[in-house]
């Protein structure tokens, strides 16, 4: 599934780049209709 893959690459850049966690930003896209 997309999402997965989105939150996937989301966590690899967290640990890559020492980004906050984007679980926020993955619950918002989750929200949005296809």
């Amino acid at each position: 599934m997309v999402l997965d893959k989105i939150a996937e690459a989301a966590k690899e850049a967290e640990r890559k780049f020492g980004l906050p966690p984007l679980s926020k930003f993955v619950e918002t896209i989750d929200r949005l209709p296809d």
